[in-house]
């Protein structure tokens, strides 16, 4: 696994808590599923994504011989930050069930996005690399 850098923390912190508002805030439509959305809320909602973040930059640095083994090993840092903060610290929900079920779901939704846009913002990058080595491989030939 390759080590998460500090930019690559910052790009889970700001993809992470961007979803996770918009899904919350699309859920907060329907007062059942969400309550007390305010301003106290959104800041431990980016504490958490930070804590969850700097999780992941730390786990990084753990040699993992599976990919599968990688990506369960940051799920399972959302779900350590998510259901200890917000469960337990913040008291986002009731230790019932059904609620933590819909917050599991809202954690997987979020990390599935953040995974896939880090995805395509390295696979961009190295695009970017590829063509710059390839444009100067050119101009060494003539």
């Amino acid at each position: 696994m390759d080590k998460v850098t500090v930019k690559n923390c910052v790009l889970i912190d700001c993809i992470s808590f961007t979803t996770v508002m918009v899904i919350l805030s699309c859920l907060s439509f329907d007062a059942d599923l969400m309550t007390d959305f305010t301003n106290v809320f959104a800041l431990e909602v980016f504490g958490c994504t930070t804590m969850i973040s700097i999780l992941i930059f730390f786990t990084s640095r753990i040699r993992f011989r599976s990919v599968l083994a990688i990506e369960f090993t940051k799920l399972l840092d959302v779900a350590v930050c998510v259901l200890g903060l917000g469960g337990g610290l913040f008291g986002w929900f009731p230790w019932e069930g059904k609620y933590i079920l819909e917050v599991c779901l809202v954690f997987v939704a979020v990390f599935l996005v953040t995974s896939a846009l880090l995805l395509w913002h390295t696979s961009s990058t190295a695009n970017k690399i590829n063509k710059k080595i390839k444009e100067r491989e050119n101009e060494a030939h003539h």
